[in-house]
């Protein structure tokens, strides 16, 4: 049994991840720094507490982008290492907290990948022990 399909679904779903924590990283915590000190201005609350607000969710934008991105990694060395007809509790669990962190995050497209690479995964595990049986 080849694990062709599962690696693909698992590749496209660490693309996905370091894709959109790259554009979470740099795109976003920029122009939400931007966007937050012109609302300041606007409002006339530019003062310490406002900006160490500001900087505190600019950090939290910081730390979920790099989360996702060392995800997507460690699914790019997962692909690698996916192994003929061997079934791996510990890669099927780090699947499951995959596709958790991306269901909390309302991230349609990774809750989707993830779904089919677990049921593909699954799938081929359970017909394996059939056929060796």
């Amino acid at each position: 049994m080849k694990r062709r399909i599962e690696r693909i679904t698992l590749f496209l779903a660490a693309l996905w991840n370091i894709i959109t924590a790259t554009l979470t990283i740099v795109g976003y915590s920029n122009w939400f720094k931007n966007e937050g000190i012109t609302a300041f201005e606007e409002a006339n609350q530019v003062n310490y507490i406002s900006t160490s607000l500001l900087d505190s969710l600019i950090n939290i934008i910081m730390v979920y982008g790099l989360l996702i991105l060392t995800m997507g990694i460690i699914n790019l060395f997962i692909t690698k290492q996916l192994e003929r007809e061997r079934y791996n509790k510990k890669t099927f669990i780090w699947l499951l907290i995959c596709l958790l962190i991306q269901f909390l995050s309302f991230d349609v497209i990774g809750v989707l990948l993830y779904i089919v690479t677990i049921t593909l995964y699954s799938a081929r595990n359970r017909a394996y022990k059939v056929a060796t049986n």
